[in-house]
């Protein structure tokens, strides 16, 4: 079953010490059952939480999210804006162009080890599957 995940696309927002950093990635199940990512799991955070965006008035914000279903032959992408790995508490700078490696967790079948790329603070990148029209897809 761990054998059915990949993780793909992934990337991460700067950060710096004391601060919280995101990651954005794109998870592939090609297993024939549902998987539940809850997170994940590195020494550069405190903490590392799922969590989604949100619009609250004219505030893009995020909240806590309970762990998200990445379904069988099925894909969760990638995309500012839907879900993210909040790294909370950043124990040093992440700064861009720097990788950051990482485990993600899945309920029930445990970590599957991923490298991020870190881009700037402010980046958005869109997915392959989901580019706004004339946007560029990053890789």
């Amino acid at each position: 079953m761990k054998g059915d995940i990949r993780v793909s696309e992934v990337w991460a927002r700067a950060g710096r010490r004391g601060e919280s950093a995101y990651v954005f990635l794109t998870v592939h199940n090609d297993g024939a059952v549902p998987v539940l990512l809850k997170g994940a799991v590195s020494d550069i955070a405190t903490e590392v939480r799922l969590v989604r965006f949100e619009m609250r008035g004219p505030y893009l914000r995020t909240s806590r999210a309970e762990p998200v279903t990445v379904p069988p032959n099925g894909v969760l992408l990638r995309e500012p804006g839907v879900v993210a790995l909040q790294f909370w508490k950043l124990r040093r700078d992440l700064r861009a162009g720097q990788r950051l490696g990482f485990a993600v967790d899945f309920l029930g079948i445990g970590r599957v080890d991923t490298v991020a790329d870190v881009d700037s603070r402010g980046a958005v990148r869109y997915s392959a599957h989901t580019q706004p029209s004339g946007a560029k897809a990053s890789h």
